[in-house]
């Protein structure tokens, strides 16, 4: 069972345009169990009758703002870039949020999340951990940015289990 939306859903968001669709239709059907996809511009081009790289570009960006996939820009790799990896966001609507109108809320597949978002935020707390820890050997207890690390630690942490 695949954990995204099926292309007769996809086809009747009203909130994106037929391009968009097609291009998220596109990567769901390359995304399978795994939530992931890689086709080249070239490539959504095509399959899409897209005539320009901007259109696909642009698609893929309001996919991206309305939280319908999450884009891993690929890498360059000598010569040439690897290629970008395109998550697709499991969206489902829970009864509260359809009764408070509120936006679906989002599901990732927890390794995918963990890529994305999780990787940063664990390097970012070791790394304030790692100071706050220095500081604190130098007898630096309560000095303001002990403090001020302390804050976004603990915003951080509450971050990283929300996630």
């Amino acid at each position: 069972m695949s954990f995204y939306k099926s292309d007769a859903t996809i086809q009747a968001s009203k909130d994106i345009t037929r391009a968009q669709k097609d291009v998220l239709s596109l990567l769901t059907s390359f995304a399978q169990q795994r939530g992931v996809a890689w086709p080249s511009y070239d490539l959504i081009m095509e399959r899409c009758s897209i005539g320009s790289r901007t259109t696909v570009r642009k698609a893929l960006k309001v996919l991206e703002d309305k939280r319908y996939i999450t884009i891993k820009h690929g890498e360059r790799d000598g010569a040439r870039n690897k290629p970008n990896m395109y998550y697709i966001i499991r969206q489902e609507k829970s009864p509260t949020l359809q009764k408070s109108k509120q936006a679906p809320a989002i599901i990732m597949n927890s390794t995918v999340r963990n890529e994305i978002a999780g990787k940063e935020i664990r390097e970012q707390i070791t790394c304030l951990k790692a100071c706050r820890n220095m500081l604190r050997k130098f007898g630096a207890m309560n000095s303001e940015i002990v403090v001020e690390i302390e804050k976004k630690l603990k915003v951080l942490t509450t971050e990283l289990s929300k996630l």
